[in-house]
């Protein structure tokens, strides 16, 4: 009985996060979001990470200037 509840709450909690990954991913980009140099409309956090914007295809930020965080 305790693995089936162990189970079912692990299931629950993958079912979760993938659920709020997805709403992530719908939602439109917040008012802080960073924004194309080129075409100046806001990029999301994937846009972002592949250092291209959406509607331009510009990239983002310079290969050279890039900074970890």
């Amino acid at each position: 009985m305790a693995t089936l509840v162990c189970l079912l709450l692990v299931i629950g909690l993958l079912f979760v996060s993938v659920l709020l990954m997805v709403l992530s991913l719908l939602l439109p980009p917040s008012r802080n979001a960073p924004r194309c140099p080129a075409c100046s409309a806001r990029v999301s956090y994937t846009q972002f990470r592949q250092n291209r914007c959406g509607r331009c295809g510009s990239p983002l930020v310079s290969q050279g200037t890039r900074t970890q965080e």
